[in-house]
């Protein structure tokens, strides 16, 4: 029987396919590369008022990912078993624990179970953890196991930066509102147990350290105190550029937290990530959650708002970067260059130029030539951060020789997730 599916039901497949779970990522690539037996699989596709996860349609075979929620569900899955079965389909259930354990005993099973031709009007379900392990060796002794996971790591950009003083600790207050944009560094993460724990880190970039200095590797240390012992690889593909008031490090060690916690069975609540993210930095609690946040304290404290869809381009010196030491340094002399302490901001209300938005490019332009460029031919552009990167709204930067540029992203309503792209 065919199906009509209403507009509202498609829109759900396709959000569930653009978010997977991070079992149904690993399978996902799995059947890709495996293509069982000549066997092509779609994802999240409706069948009648259902959505089954993996779905072969010349067999009329459904692939089910089952997580502990559906222990509290049966009686919704035995209903749609018993429609699928009466449609004449055969539903293999795998549960998501199998997955995490073993990926390659789980596709073994798949394997066995379509070799033969495929008997309608069955269902057919992995047995638990602890079944399977006593008929597949592999799956012996492994505890918690090994895994991978691709996350997919937005660039963020300030549409308004105050600061609005200067704390104990060295790091200064702000009001800003953050926005997370659709240009990505993807991180693949891989774990497998060990004797003892060991970060390892790779990538596409020659300007980044691949050592204890980077940010990763930090946020990864963090994370594994507390962990069984593990190898941990980490490959970081860069897209977002270096030193550019991105957030490319930032978004980068918020992608790692999420992506471990994922990998070992999220044993950490989202406010315990949060407390993780800002021992780290002042911008990982934006990047871990995304969209339109106004952003107080040193960045840590989210508050979130209404989203907007608009159009961005960037523009940015290419041999130019700034550090946020640097550019905070200067706001303080700016403001006071008879003293090293940041005065009140409503004491200097007359110093500071209303025109910018952003008070740290107020207080790096005037020693960069390659901003003024930038300014005076794009007089509606602004800084990102402590730059040097400029962005502007529903517009385009023409390119130019000693610039990067960027057109045509956009505003996006999340922070790091798991990537659906290989």
């Amino acid at each position: 029987m065919k199906f009509k599916h209403s507009k509202i039901q498609k829109q759900n497949a396709k959000e569930m396919r653009n978010n997977p779970t991070t079992a149904e990522a690993i399978l996902w690539r799995y059947l890709k590369k495996s293509q069982l037996n000549g066997l092509k699989f779609r994802r999240q596709q409706p069948i009648g008022k259902y959505i089954v996860d993996f779905l072969c349609c010349s067999e009329k075979l459904i692939i089910e990912l089952d997580g502990g929620q559906h222990c509290d569900r049966a009686n919704y899955d035995n209903l749609r078993d018993k429609f699928l079965m009466d449609e004449g389909y055969k539903v293999i259930r795998i549960w998501n624990n199998n997955i995490y354990d073993n990926i390659e005993g789980v596709m073994e099973y798949l394997n066995n179970q379509t070799k033969s031709p495929t008997p309608k009007s069955k269902i057919s379900t992995l047995p638990s953890r602890e079944g399977i392990a006593k008929n597949s060796p592999s799956l012996k002794g492994r505890g918690l196991g090994g895994g991978y996971i691709k996350l997919q790591c937005p660039a963020k950009i300030n549409l308004t930066l105050k600061i609005t003083g200067k704390r104990p600790d060295g790091f200064h207050n702000i009001e800003s509102i953050m926005q997370t944009i659709s240009l990505f560094d993807y991180l693949t993460i891989n774990i497998e147990p060990a004797q003892k724990t060991e970060i390892i880190l790779s990538g596409s970039s020659d300007e980044i350290p691949y050592n204890e200095k980077n940010l990763v590797h930090k946020a990864a240390m963090l994370f594994m105190e507390n962990m069984p012992a593990h190898k941990i690889k980490i490959y970081i593909e860069k897209n977002i550029p270096v030193a550019a008031g991105l957030a490319g490090g930032s978004t980068d060690a918020a992608g790692t937290l999420f992506g471990l916690n994922e990998l070992f069975k999220n044993p950490l609540s989202r406010e315990k990530l949060h407390e993780l993210c800002s021992k780290l930095g002042s911008d990982l609690n934006f990047c871990l959650e995304g969209g339109r946040q106004m952003t107080k304290g040193r960045g840590e404290i989210l508050e979130q708002l209404d989203f907007e869809e608009f159009n961005v381009s960037l523009i940015k010196p290419e041999n130019l970067g700034i550090s946020a030491k640097e550019a905070y340094t200067k706001f303080s002399l700016k403001l006071n260059p008879l003293s090293n302490s940041l005065p009140r901001r409503e004491d200097c209300v007359d110093s500071l130029n209303s025109d910018f938005l952003n008070d740290l490019e107020w207080a790096v332009i005037d020693d960069y030539k390659e901003l003024q460029t930038i300014k005076e031919k794009y007089p509606n552009s602004m800084m990102s951060g402590s730059g040097s990167t400029y962005f502007i709204i529903n517009d385009k930067f023409e390119k130019q020789k000693g610039y990067w540029t960027c057109n045509n992203l956009s505003a996006i309503p999340y922070g790091v997730k798991i990537s659906n792209i290989d």
